[in-house]
């Protein structure tokens, strides 16, 4: 389903009175409750108990609450097989530990350096970017880790860092369009360990990349939540970032929503994701890459247009 212009630029206009309003997490386009008809969405805490003052309409348009708090979804790392050939949708982390403990995240998939041809992993940067910039796969188990489960290094980095144009105390100071990374695959010191470019566990091999459309049906394998199904019911979102302690990261501009389908058949779990799935792509019914997966909070994910990852990041199939 198409935005209207001036529904998306009515959305625009109204960002720096919306964002820095305590209580309000995100403000996007959504889909009604029918599944129909476009709404101005402000995501909130608690839809029953919302910030005062919001606006009824905005722009002219109707104005939808909804639950939405995202939250960076980065984990603690648990027991996780070491997988060869190397997919998408497993465990990676930081070799570093903190009193033995390690924190994961999801390799979203393996593709393609575009000028080297070289083997990358992509992820977020919240999950792999920083010091030292050494991976593993899986995460380390042991303190110190085994150098037989290093995966690579960081190559690339994008994340929020421009100011933000509404500061307010504690809101956080940046914001930024993308959270992504790629990082090495170094197949030598792991022994034959192989890579499959392109390959998704659970899911298959994509067959290129695209973007998230309103009412497409999607599913992502994270390594904590594993193989998940869900809808796009937002898009154009400017979305607050927290970690799990509850401090704001930052703000994601220009995203996707994605709500968990209600169908345990489809979604045994119960929910769209859990702490470890950041960095999860997510995949339409076409097995093309649509999204990053950067946040969560339990029915619904959030997500980055893959064609412009891609773009930024410089990979491909």
């Amino acid at each position: 389903m198409d935005v209207p212009q001036e529904m998306s630029q009515a959305l625009s206009d109204s960002l720096a009175d919306l964002l820095p309003v305590d209580g309000v997490n995100g403000v996007d386009i959504g889909l009604d409750a029918s599944g129909e008809s476009l709404r101005m969405r402000i995501l909130v805490s608690d839809p029953d108990h919302p910030p005062g003052g919001l606006p009824e309409t905005i722009g002219g348009f109707p104005v939808l609450l909804v639950l939405g708090d995202p939250v960076a979804e980065q984990g603690c790392a648990s027991d996780e097989a070491k997988h060869d050939p190397l997919v998408g949708g497993i465990q990676i982390g930081p070799r570093t530990t903190t009193g033995g403990l390690a924190t994961a995240g999801t390799l979203g998939c393996i593709l393609r350096d575009r000028a080297s041809g070289d083997p990358v992993g992509v992820s977020n940067a919240h999950v792999i970017c920083g010091m030292p910039d050494v991976l593993q796969q899986p995460a380390p188990h042991t303190d110190p880790p085994s150098g037989l489960e290093e995966l690579g290094t960081v190559r690339h980095c994008e994340i929020p860092s421009s100011p933000a144009f509404f500061p307010t105390p504690g809101m956080g100071g940046v914001s930024g369009e993308f959270d992504a990374a790629t990082c090495s695959v170094n197949l030598a010191i792991n022994k034959g360990r192989m890579a499959n470019v392109g390959e998704i566990a659970d899911l298959g091999t994509v067959t290129g990349f695209g973007s998230p459309h309103l009412g497409d049906r999607v599913r992502k394998r994270g390594y904590k939540t594993r193989l998940s199904h869900g809808v796009v019911d937002g898009t154009l979102g400017s979305y607050q970032v927290r970690d799990e302690g509850g401090t704001v990261l930052w703000w994601m501009l220009g995203q996707t929503s994605i709500a968990m389908l209600p169908d345990l058949g489809l979604n045994p779990c119960g929910v769209w994701s859990r702490h470890g799935d950041s960095g999860s792509v997510v995949v339409n019914d076409a097995n093309e890459i649509v999204a990053l997966h950067f946040a969560g909070d339990g029915g619904h994910g959030y997500a980055t247009d893959f064609a412009t990852v891609a773009v930024a990041l410089g990979v491909g199939l």
